[in-house]
This record gives C-alpha cells, structure tokens and sequence, in this order.
C-alpha cells in the first residue's frame, strides 16, 4: 500500500483553535481507502503522526509507540528526550495518533456516510494494521 505524508502545522491545520506551537504540529498519513474488518471503507482515511529522531541506514532503531485511543501524540512527550527511554538520539520515534483519536480520522472529521455518530466500530487490531501501513512506507 502506498500512501502519502503531508505535514501539518499550528499555523495551517484544520484545528488551529486549539493547537498552538511546534509541539503539537504533526505529519499526515494518507491511508486512501482504508476498509475495516467489518468491511466499512473509510474513504480517504488519514493517521496524523509526529516522528522524533533519525531513521538509521538500516532502518533498524524504529520504535513505534501508538497514542491511546482518545490521547495525542504530544502527550507521551514526557517519555522522550535525550536519555530517556525513548531516546531520540538513538531512536527513530514514530507516534501515530489512533483513529478516532480527532487528529486521525475521527467521527468529528470523516465525510458521509461514516461521520458522526456513524463512524464504525474499530478494534485493537485495526490501528496496529494503519500504524503498518504508514511506518513501512516512511522513509
């Protein structure tokens, strides 16, 4: 599958009212038409990301660590930081928001017909899949 990034800023994004600074700017994932194991489309769906780090040349100091279903990236920044656990100068730290989280595809920003309140039922199973999507096509 091959997607898109598009990189999203305080300055330009959709949710300029109440995201302000560099923390919380993120990168776009484009997932295109994603369907669920129900078999329900998203159409067009996204995953919003923020990446700390270098990716070594042999991609092998990745380290994913997905948002919580209603939490945000810029809320494990506490666990990154020289030294720390989540270490980005050894790291390549991707932290992809979850669907539904309001930054990824959402119920509060996914067209008809599954905006809103019709927004499908997603399982633990379907963020790790996107998160597979998007991080094997980072480079």
């Amino acid at each position: 599958m091959m997607g898109s990034v598009v990189s999203v800023s305080a300055k330009d994004s959709d949710f300029h009212n109440w995201i302000t600074g560099e923390r919380e700017a993120f990168d776009m994932f484009d997932l295109g038409d994603f369907v669920l194991r129900k078999g329900a489309t998203l159409r067009g769906a996204k995953v919003a990301y923020k990446v700390w780090g270098t990716l070594n040349e042999e991609r092998s100091n990745a380290i994913l660590y997905p948002s919580w279903f209603s939490g945000r990236h810029w809320e494990n920044d506490w666990l990154i930081g020289p030294g720390m656990g989540l270490d980005p100068c050894k790291y390549f730290i991707i932290v992809p928001n979850m669907l539904g989280n309001g930054l990824s595809t959402s119920p509060s920003n996914c067209p008809a017909p599954y905006n809103k309140a019709r927004f499908p039922k997603v399982n633990s199973a379907l963020p790790t899949y996107s998160t597979h999507c998007q991080a094997t096509d980072l480079k």
